[in-house]
């Protein structure tokens, strides 16, 4: 799940309008606002339009309306299949599919979000994010859903012919598969400082820095991308995490999950509200503030029972505290959020 939840983020980066009869709508959308732009839509109802429709599952996604939105993507796809952008945008609905769905259902996704990739890339051979997304999803899918290891090599090769800066990012994938993690990841930051694509490889690098505890580098890539861009909600996410992960930068990780737990839309695919407050728990564990984490871990299980790592954060801390060791956190709980951080195989939760 972890690949296609970074597709879905990277997608996410790439969803924009275009045309000039979109732009209150897609003005909306910046904003957060997917119901009124929703509402604007239905205002210039075009059934014969595949931006109408691709606009329309975007937007319904955004409202979590996932069968629906899916069913407007893939109008946009059978209006216009010359259009590549048409069948990447197909791709986040295929996705927001994927969690409510049993595995032979999430096999038979994968397989179509791999065909939507490589139609896209097909009708669009000159779009480096494309053919950078499909990579990826050749080099960590399993056989049995398409992927492979040769045809993610040739998508490589591809990128490095197309663009400099694209290519050293392709070639840092692949160091990291190889645990190459230091090598891979200044090879993507140069990418980064000298090309295109600054959001999405941005996101990559921080990702991918996160998960191989390079804490200073994904601070420093978190920081850039949201200097650039204050309202990349998923960079504030991943702030918040890198702080609960690794005990560093406690304030400036609480600020952004406190931003991210009161947007007023969640984008489909990205970490819930639920997720944000047990991170925050997690950051009042490392200042040693038990009922603070205690309020967050409440939080969590109220907007989502269902949430296994806040329950089990809350049965460990009152267990604790039950026993007398009112101390719990800071140095103790540090230990305990470097072995979730090799755990951590959930990308962007």
């Amino acid at each position: 799940m972890r690949l296609f939840r970074l597709c879905l983020a990277f997608l996410a980066l790439s969803m924009t309008g275009n045309l000039h009869a979109f732009d209150k709508a897609q003005s909306h959308l910046d904003e957060w606002r997917p119901d009124l732009a929703l509402e604007h839509l239905e205002t210039i109802r075009d059934e014969d339009s595949a931006h109408w429709h691709r606009m329309k599952g975007i937007t319904l996604l955004a409202l979590e309306e996932n069968e629906r939105g899916l069913e407007n993507l893939e109008k946009a796809v059978s209006l216009e299949p010359e259009d590549g952008s048409n069948h990447w945008y197909l791709v986040g609905g295929l996705l927001a599919q994927l969690d409510d769905s049993g595995i032979m259902s999430q096999v038979r996704l994968a397989r179509q979000i791999r065909n939507s990739m490589e139609a896209a890339v097909e009708q669009s051979p000159d779009n480096p994010e494309y053919r950078f997304g499909l990579m990826q999803f050749h080099l960590g899918a399993p056989r049995i859903i398409g992927g492979s290891n040769r045809r993610a090599r040739q998508g490589r090769d591809a990128l490095k012919e197309m663009d400099e800066y694209w290519g050293l990012a392709a070639e840092a994938i692949f160091l990291l598969d190889d645990d190459q993690g230091e090598a891979g990841l200044e090879m993507m930051r140069a990418a980064w400082n000298n090309g295109e694509g600054v959001e999405m490889m941005g996101m990559s690098i921080a990702f991918n820095a996160i998960t191989h505890e390079h804490w200073e580098l994904a601070y420093e890539t978190l920081s850039r991308i949201l200097e650039l861009e204050p309202e990349q909600y998923s960079a504030a996410y991943q702030m918040g995490r890198l702080a609960a992960l690794s005990g560093k930068w406690l304030d400036e990780g609480q600020q952004a999950l406190e931003v991210y737990s009161n947007l007023p839309f969640i984008t489909p695919g990205s970490p819930s509200r639920a997720a944000a407050f047990w991170r925050l728990g997690e950051i009042d564990q490392h200042r040693g503030e038990m009922d603070a984490a205690k309020h967050n871990f409440r939080m969590a299980l109220e907007l989502d029972p269902d949430h296994d790592d806040a329950r089990e954060a809350m049965e460990k801390l009152e267990a604790s505290l039950q026993a007398g060791d009112d101390e719990t956190g800071g140095e103790e709980y540090g230990k305990d959020a470097e072995e979730n951080a090799e755990a951590d195989e959930q990308l962007l939760v």
